[in-house]
């Protein structure tokens, strides 16, 4: 699989230029927060504050100017002096000889370069949806049934997110490549306590994020049409699962009871037949888990070119994808 990584590299770069200028928009919502690219940016600083703005070329704006400092050793607020005395820190002292600066006129706009060696759209995401954030987006984030793990990078989806009340049929996994989701899907069906079960793995690409999910839907069964409600909280099972992209790791979710246990990791590109997922599922007793393992040897059965594997212990299954 390694011998493929330069192709994955190359893709995915090609994927998230792509995506990037798509007509999402994102970059050009974003443009009105910062430059991207070197065009200027309306900049008012408040009044003797100084802003750091690059490292390289030891900027500083200034209410009134731009101060730059050609020694790497001189700080300054003032924009008045021509001359200004160094500090030197190796010493501890004083240093009597006066360095020249550089000022220039003030303008209505300044140049500011951010976010460079392509981490501008995570750092808007960083402003966005960490939790230390006070704005609105994490409010957005929640009321579209998600939330954000900021250790791990990762989105997922709540376990009263809104939904859990639309149940689930195979419309949304057709419909799902026409709003830039491309992943690989499994289903194991089995029959346990007067109701039709199915569990649904997917993995793969979800606009521009990378991850997976695993469903547990039931429905009666003498319902004719195949259209699932998901469990309730009493039917939830203990399950976890771990993400892995071109044989390395990811990101964990779980182990918790849940309905649908997703992961979803952010500006991350991966081919469905190149990501692995390492699932463990519980269940409650001996009898389901046995309805269980008769539908996913079923399943295993479908999955020729993306196999399935599993051991089971007692109740518990470890499934490999």
């Amino acid at each position: 699989m390694k011998k493929y990584s330069v192709f994955i590299k190359l893709t995915a770069l090609v994927l998230m230029v792509i995506i990037s200028c798509s007509g999402c928009g994102l970059l050009g919502m974003m443009g009105s927060l910062n430059n991207v690219n070197g065009t200027v940016q309306p900049t008012t600083p408040p009044a003797n504050d100084v802003i750091y703005v690059d490292p390289n070329a030891n900027e500083y704006v200034t209410n009134s100017a731009v101060i730059v400092n050609p020694d790497n050793t001189t700080t300054t607020t003032g924009v008045n002096n021509t001359t200004t005395t160094a500090q030197n820190s190796s010493q501890g002292s004083s240093d009597s000889t006066t360095k020249p600066i550089t000022t220039v006129a003030p303008t209505e706009t300044t140049t500011i370069n951010t976010f460079e060696d392509g981490d501008y759209l995570a750092n808007i995401q960083d402003v966005l949806f960490q939790e230390k954030d006070e704005n609105k987006a994490r409010d957005i984030l929640v009321a579209a049934g998600f939330d954000y793990d900021p250790i791990q990078d990762v989105y997922f989806t709540q376990l009263d997110s809104w939904q859990r009340n639309f149940g689930f049929n195979s419309v949304y996994d057709t419909a799902a490549p026409m709003v830039g989701m491309i992943y690989s899907t499994a289903k194991i069906y089995f029959t346990y306590d007067d109701k039709d079960w199915m569990m649904e793995i997917w993995k793969g690409q979800y606009g521009i994020t990378a991850g997976a999910e695993i469903g547990f839907y039931n429905k009666p069964t003498d319902r004719v049409m195949e259209h699932y409600d998901c469990v309730t909280d009493e039917e939830m099972l203990t399950m976890s699962f771990d993400f892995y992209n071109m044989d390395e790791f990811v990101f964990s979710r779980g182990p918790e009871k849940h309905w649908w246990l997703t992961g979803f990791k952010f500006l991350h590109v991966g081919i469905p037949q190149f990501i692995d997922m390492d699932m463990t599922i519980e269940f409650p007793n001996r009898k389901m888990a046995n309805a269980f393992e008769k539908g996913l040897k079923e399943a295993k059965k479908k999955q020729i070119t993306d196999p399935i594997s599993y051991t089971r212990k007692d109740d518990t299954f470890n499934i490999k994808w």
